[in-house]
């Protein structure tokens, strides 16, 4: 018998878009209970008077917006974006000057935004002028997430750019609280017990459903989570990795201010939505052999190192290279022995990834019989090491094991240029 006979029928329903499912939910939710929709501005909104408030309905999906709330309060039109995510990060969006305010329209064409930053930004006149009537207007901004442990700000944003932040960022358990026990409609009550089970814990008078803990995260509990669980224990299995990517950070920018790192922490990765998270450095091969790429463009290159766990396994730590936009089709099928050498090595040579990370790291990745694999790449320019029986018992203890790489390849770093190692190995000798 299939597993999905053990979904119930809104895990069913919400299997292959999670976030359009429940936008649609909630914005049907809204304008099913006044109550709800009052309770929610009431939460996240503030208002002096909820009595004052007229004219409330809410939209899903309409001008971009997964839910957009509409209200009037007194002589001002109020509309509240509430940006859903929760499961896809923000992506980007290419700026066309012409379709933001006027007072951001000297931004040059084609920049890149979060969808939250262009959103700020982006000229509402089309969304006023369909639901106000002449009104003064006030805007909202919510980013809304499965849980939070903190009041930080979630969404992406460049702060090199003169706009505010203005997104606050609230969780379902906003949702869930403004709902009433009991509607008397069926359906309503039957999607709050469900958002009950999934996104809140036992302890539900506090926005901060997850607890940042120590032992929160280790490899077992990492595979315990990604299996069938609630949603709130897999977001916070989430938000400790992202705890650990914040301390690492931290950690480069203290202790090695002048290394060109970047942390990076990715979710859904992998056939099986797992977690990886990667420190890597970069450099750029300036002129690439024709007879091992397919670009004649200079190719940027990382090399570094990455934990990935998924549902299928009880984690892997690699030593890698590749390049930084991963693309496919970068490596010619007849370059890909030359590559391979270059990368993992002859007999005669050795390779950019033992150079690097020399001996006593790859120690790491022998096997029970001393033997050394290198994992080549296949569609892509991946290639790396993989640490052989890796685990980690607590969020410190994996900090630890990455910090501890950093130093080491801080100091390899210091006696091999990775720029000039890079284009002796894969540059156009011609």
């Amino acid at each position: 018998m299939s597993k999905l006979k053990d979904l119930n029928f809104f895990e069913s329903v919400a299997h292959h878009n999670l976030e359009r499912f429940h936008s649609e939910c909630i914005s049907w939710a809204f304008n099913a209970s006044e109550k709800m929709l009052l309770n929610f501005i009431d939460k996240v909104a503030n208002p002096d008077n909820i009595l004052d408030i007229t004219d409330a309905e809410v939209h899903c999906e309409r001008h971009n917006t997964d839910i957009l709330v509409s209200y009037k309060m007194c002589e001002t039109h109020h509309f509240i974006h509430i940006e859903n995510k929760i499961k896809a990060n923000e992506h980007f969006i290419a700026v066309n000057p012409k379709k933001v305010e006027e007072k951001y329209s000297d931004i040059a064409k084609n920049t890149k935004l979060s969808q939250t930053q262009f959103y700020l930004i982006r000229n509402k006149a089309e969304i006023e002028q369909e639901f106000n009537a002449g009104e003064k207007v006030k805007w909202q901004y919510l980013f809304l997430v499965p849980a939070v442990s903190d009041e930080k700000q979630k969404n992406m944003w460049d702060h090199n750019r003169e706009e505010k932040n203005l997104w606050r960022t609230i969780s379902y358990w906003h949702i869930v609280t403004s709902m009433p026990v009991s509607s008397g409609n069926k359906i309503f009550d039957d999607y709050r017990d469900y958002l009950l089970s999934q996104f809140l814990g036992e302890n539900q008078s506090t926005p901060y459903q997850v607890i940042i803990r120590d032992e929160s995260i280790s490899t077992d509990k990492i595979n315990e989570s990604l299996g069938r669980n609630t949603i709130l224990k897999k977001y916070g299995l989430r938000l400790h990795f992202e705890a650990v990517a914040d301390e690492l950070r931290n950690f480069v920018e203290k202790a090695h201010p002048n290394e060109p790192f970047e942390v990076r922490f990715l979710t859904d990765t992998g056939n099986n939505g797992g977690f990886l998270l990667e420190v890597f450095t970069t450099a750029s091969l300036q002129n690439p052999n024709p007879k091992i790429f397919n670009s004649k463009k200079p190719i940027d290159f990382r090399i570094g190192f990455q934990f990935e766990q998924n549902k299928t396994d009880k984690g892997k730590f690699k030593l890698y290279f590749a390049d930084v936009v991963y693309k496919t089709g970068l490596i010619k099928e007849a370059g890909k022995e030359e590559y391979h050498n270059a990368v993992g090595g002859t007999k005669d040579s050795i390779g950019i990834l033992r150079t690097i990370f020399g001996e006593e790291t790859l120690d790491k990745c022998r096997d029970k019989n001393n033997k050394l694999k290198f994992n080549k790449s296949t569609s892509k320019s991946f290639c790396s090491y993989l640490i052989n029986n890796f685990s980690f018992t607590n969020k410190t203890d994996l900090e630890s094991i990455f910090k501890s790489e950093i130093k080491t390849l801080v100091n390899s770093l210091s006696q091999h240029n990775f720029k000039d190692l890079l284009n002796d190995k894969l540059k156009n000798n011609n």
